[in-house]
């Protein structure tokens, strides 16, 4: 049993209570940048809050890609916190490129200015004295949001934003207040404000202390993380994952030895159940997740965990692990092929039919993205799944998703040439899997890459492989999925239509994770979604009357 102590109680909610003052007339220190757990850059900054209420924030900058790198200068003066903004400068060194761009504001016109070689290009954005600047890579800018951000009102509040390098205004921008909790550095673990703040198209998790100073800034849809170096506050005790426990269920920590290596996770059965019980096994998206749906790459837990129980508790056994190369779990993601997924998920349902206490008869697989395709290619080849549930799974091959998904973001950059997405990492990728056929590895943007997963990306017949299994099938689409965008349900929609084995359904107001959604990306990062409790039951009673 926890207990509490009233004064200290009475102190955290005062903490929680109290808005970052401007008790300091200067917040400066280093920013290290870390991608996907490799460290890339560091941003060193200064902010100065003048006697007279002018702010002035200037920084210097480095970034690595590969074998280049950019050197990154900023400069920003506003009249005051509320503003306006009185100029702002950037020029940018791109292997020794330079580019240069200004922004000043007068007559509700923010004025930008680009200068690259004898190349000029200058916009006009309708904007309000309010209107603040955050550009883009610019970590320390964060710092002004948090400072106008007033805990007296808390909740969630709304500023107008302005993003220069981009050419274009933010949609609103949304930042709210979540607790006041521990947060791991370098150096140890310290108790800060926890913020949410949502750009439309990129969620963030900031933390910062009383006096406004951030301390750690995660952007975990793109897995960058901007951590402060050296710095001391109030320490706090070691802040821990998401870790799902329900008393209504019994956990079983489950070990496989497979030819991929060991392979871990954790098995959940109601309480109190006796006898042989149906039997679930969950295939997880794309990226790093553990059993508990936690991304190592970042502090967020995607909700699977949670939504697995819930399910677990309305009479089955779910069985489910964390992805290769997290957890408990061997192996590399870079190597985690299709085709090795799919003889994972062969091996637990092997698996689950020695168990017995389950009942062999009455197995099935839940996937979500990736997963729910990989589930679609393992029941093809399988004749004892009794049941498929299709979480956002995609009609055509995943190598044709994610072109789609790389175009979608250069039409979102309002200024970004159209041509863009031709020159992105992923579409390099696909070009070098598909023109070398006897290439199978080479590093690209500093990582490696295993060109045979990308390979087995192009060869996917996701309808062909649908219409094979004898299993019942639930498919399931988010209407403001930003993913697997809904048109990707077509395919099977149109294939299996008026068969008496295939049910669809569209949640059109939840996303990809199948929580309530405004349709932003940044929100798919909010620590606070969770998986809408409708779509739970739906699917839980259709597994009743189908498994």
């Amino acid at each position: 049993m926890r207990v509490f102590h009233i004064a200290l109680l009475a102190a955290t909610i005062l903490a929680c209570l109290i808005a970052p003052a401007l008790a300091v007339d200067e917040i400066s220190g280093v920013f290290e940048i870390s991608e996907n757990g490799k460290i890339v850059g560091a941003e060193r900054f200064s902010i100065s809050f003048e006697s007279n209420g002018q702010i002035v924030t200037e920084s210097q900058g480095t970034l690595k890609e590969g074998d280049s790198e950019t050197k990154d200068f900023t400069r920003l003066v506003m009249r005051n916190l509320n503003g306006p903004i009185h100029s702002y400068q950037r020029e940018v060194a791109i292997q020794a490129l330079p580019q240069a761009l200004g922004a000043t504001y007068g007559n509700s016109e923010l004025l930008i200015e680009v200068q690259q070689g004898t190349q000029k290009r200058e916009k006009r954005l309708q904007v309000t004295p309010s209107t603040m600047i955050v550009d883009v890579g610019v970590w320390h800018h964060l710092h002004l949001l948090i400072q106008r951000y007033s805990h007296r009102v808390g909740g969630e509040q709304q500023f107008s934003v302005a993003i220069p390098s981009e050419l274009r205004l933010a949609e609103p921008v949304t930042l709210k207040h979540l607790a006041w909790e521990a947060v791991s550095l370098k150096n140890g673990f310290f108790m800060a404000h926890k913020y949410f703040l949502n750009r439309g198209d990129v969620g963030m998790i900031i933390w910062a202390d009383k006096n406004g100073q951030i301390l750690k800034i995660e952007s975990p849809m793109q897995g960058f993380i901007a951590e402060r170096v050296k710095y001391e506050g109030e320490r706090a005790a070691e802040a821990n994952p998401v870790k799902i426990i329900s008393s209504d269920l019994l956990y079983e920590d489950v070990e496989l030895k497979t030819p991929a290596g060991k392979y871990s996770g954790v098995l959940t059965k109601p309480r109190g159940l006796v006898g042989r019980i149906p039997a679930l096994v969950f295939l997880s998206d794309s990226g790093l997740q553990d059993r508990d749906g936690n991304s190592p790459s970042a502090n967020i837990n995607v909700g699977t965990g949670l939504m697995l129980d819930q399910i677990s508790k309305a009479g089955f056994a779910v069985l489910r692990m964390d992805d290769r190369g997290t957890g408990d779990s061997e192996g590399d993601i870079a190597r985690n092929f299709l085709s090795v997924q799919i003889q994972d998920a062969e091996a637990l349902l092997d698996y689950l039919k020695t168990r017995p206490d389950i009942d062999a008869s009455r197995l099935a697989l839940i996937g979500l993205g990736e997963g729910a395709n990989v589930a679609i290619m393992t029941a093809a080849k399988r004749n004892d799944i009794v049941s498929l549930v299709l979480l956002a799974p995609c009609d055509t091959p995943l190598s044709d998703l994610a072109i789609e998904q790389v175009k979608n973001r250069v039409q979102f950059e309002q200024n970004a040439n159209p041509a863009a997405w031709e020159k992105s990492p992923v579409v390099t990728v696909l070009r070098l899997a598909k023109e070398k056929p006897d290439l199978n590895y080479t590093v690209i943007g500093g990582r490696p890459v295993y060109l045979n997963y990308y390979r087995e990306m192009m060869a996917m017949t996701p309808v062909d492989d649908l219409k094979k299994t004898t299993a019942k099938i639930l498919h399931v689409q988010g209407g403001l999925d930003l993913q697997v965008f809904p048109k990707h349900a077509d395919g099977f929609r149109k294939a299996l239509s008026g068969n008496s084995r295939y049910t669809f359904r569209l949640f059109d107001k939840l996303n990809h994770f199948f929580e309530p959604s405004k349709g932003t990306i940044g929100e798919y990062a909010d620590p606070t979604a969770a998986t809408d409790p409708a779509f739970v039951t739906y699917v839980s009673d259709w597994l009743k009357a189908n498994l």
